[in-house]
């Protein structure tokens, strides 16, 4: 360790040196602070015969060690001289702490490598070995060596030794060896023949550490290292040889596990890796199919591309909410999204209650279709009803008073459209034609909270729903288009309420489609 110099003490304290240099900037009397050599370091470049007290010069002292001196008149030199022993002090701890952080950085930073070394080996020897070649690096020994237990005779064998083929042999509880293996802990022996346990069996050494080594909590092996010569082993020497023997334990337990359990292990491997796989497999189709209907995600999955598809009977909605901006612009960006969310996911279960396709958010509005990729007859009637329900959800949050007072405009129209998959990133599901359009038209030409259909949506309701026509009204293309809205469902249907849906809606639905009512607005059954 370098020694500490009161010039290296003002160097790495920069901020409190320069506060005392102001201090003596500003005090009346002329101080000077030198060092051992007499070198100034800080304060006035030289003082009178006047300047002088007494005791002219007040010496700065850590543990013994002078480091310099504070010139000057004694009420303030002694006070400053004070200050500076006691940064010197600080210093001082600093430098033998850092020293003694290095040291065991460097033993941690041994052992580490030396772990990692040992988590390459694959063999038993190879362990032993290189174990006891580190410990010999590490501790001055010149004789070392590594027993296991071997099971039938019970005896500790040698597996490796310094120098090789050294002939020991050693039975549990005899001899010193024997005894500090039975006893099951570490301990150093720096006066080997005058221990009362030596036995004829142990090595000729006249100081030695003996470190049993422990396999599945059992005592199984021994670690040893000594010298011939008598050599003052400390306890740091025994707890390094300890931590070294511990990862020689759990190295060869590693090999040993390697050698009993690597077949069974290369089939867990296997077998977790095949569920794994299985697992993201799922996850990536999940994923897909939450972005694509079903046979066009299983399409994707096995052509790698999505042919375009025409349907010629759809039913396409749009909805959107009215005054969405305006109210928007009073409310904070998380509240808005906060919104949005409670009413798409509501929308969300409704339409998959009724078995129809979600296509995509744009802002506020809210698109579905009917009839696709399965094709569907019902497909019209499906989709009104849905849109009735998705009315009434927005209309009972708006009287239960949570949330924000928005109303909703839903438009429908049926015709054909041609389906497809766009891009190559974030690729989406989507439909195109005059169908789009004109569903997209019916909703800007509605009202709040009422659902408005083309006449030939109507056409294909007309049997099932109460409507209200509105004429013809002109649309932003210019065209007049016959338009209605949606009441509810026929009174005649709902004559007998005492299932849901009701019986003779689900008779007529049967008998128009062949097939059963996916879902029906509950509200439909408690209206007058």
């Amino acid at each position: 360790m370098t020694r500490l110099t009161l010039q290296s003490v003002l160097g790495r304290r920069k901020q409190a040196t320069a506060v005392i240099g102001r201090l003596l900037d500003s005090l009346d009397a002329k101080l000077r602070v030198e060092d051992s050599e007499g070198r100034q370091l800080l304060g006035v470049d030289s003082l009178t015969p006047t300047d002088l007290q007494d005791h002219e010069r007040s010496a700065v002292t850590v543990d013994g060690d002078h480091l310099g001196f504070v010139c000057g008149p004694a009420a303030s030199r002694e006070p400053l001289a004070e200050v500076l022993a006691c940064l010197a002090g600080q210093e001082a701890e600093i430098k033998k702490l850092s020293a003694e952080i290095l040291n065991l950085y460097r033993e941690i930073n041994l052992i580490h490598r030396f772990s990692e070394e040992l988590a390459t080996l694959l063999d038993t020897k190879a362990v032993a070995e290189a174990s006891l070649g580190r410990a010999c690096q590490l501790v001055k020994a010149s004789l070392g060596f590594i027993l296991l237990l071997n099971e039938e005779s019970r005896l500790f064998e040698p597996v490796a030794s310094i120098p090789a083929g050294a002939a020991i042999t050693s039975v549990a509880g005899k001899g010193l060896i024997g005894a500090i293996a039975g006893r099951g802990n570490p301990e150093v022996v720096n006066d080997v023949r005058s221990d009362p346990r030596y036995g004829s069996d142990d090595p000729a050494l006249s100081s030695i550490i003996c470190i049993p080594l422990r396999l599945k909590d059992q005592i199984r092996g021994i670690l040893a290292i000594g010298s011939e010569e008598p050599v003052a082993y400390t306890a740091g020497d025994l707890k390094l040889m300890t931590t070294l023997a511990l990862q020689t334990a759990t190295a060869i337990e590693n090999v040993i596990l390697h050698e009993k359990t690597l077949e069974a292990a290369k089939a867990e491997a296997l077998q977790q890796t095949l569920v794994e796989v299985e697992e993201q497999k799922r996850k990536a189709e999940a994923m897909l199919l939450n972005i694509l209907p079903a046979s066009v995600a299983q399409e994707l999955q096995q052509e790698g591309v999505v042919q375009p598809m025409y349907f010629e009977d759809v039913t396409v909605c749009f909805t959107d909410f009215v005054g969405f901006s305006r109210s928007t612009a009073m409310m904070a960006a998380e509240e808005v999204v906060q919104e949005l969310n409670k009413y798409f996911t509501a929308f969300d279960r409704i339409v998959e209650r009724y078995g129809l396709e979600k296509l995509k958010t744009i802002g506020d509005s809210y698109m579905f279709v009917s009839g696709l990729p399965e094709r569907r007859p019902a497909n019209p009637i499906d989709a009104v009803l849905a849109a009735l329900e998705m009315v009434e959800t927005v209309r009972n949050a708006e009287c239960s008073g949570s949330g924000v007072n928005w109303k909703i405009r839903i438009g429908l129209h049926t015709g054909a459209v041609i389906a497809g998959v766009i891009g190559i990133r974030k690729f989406a599901f989507d439909i195109w034609g005059e169908t789009v359009n004109l569903a997209s038209r019916m909703e800007s030409c509605g009202e709040p909270n009422r659902v408005n259909i083309s006449e030939r949506t109507f056409e294909r309701v007309k049997n099932f729903m109460v409507v209200e026509p509105r004429g013809r009204i002109r649309i932003k293309e210019g065209q007049d288009i016959a338009m209605y809205f949606v009441e509810g469902v026929a009174e005649g249907l709902l004559m007998d309420r005492s299932g849901c849906p009701p019986p003779l809606f689900e008779r007529r639905y049967r008998l128009y489609f062949k097939e059963s009512t996916p879902s029906f607005p509950r509200h439909l059954l408690t209206s007058t």
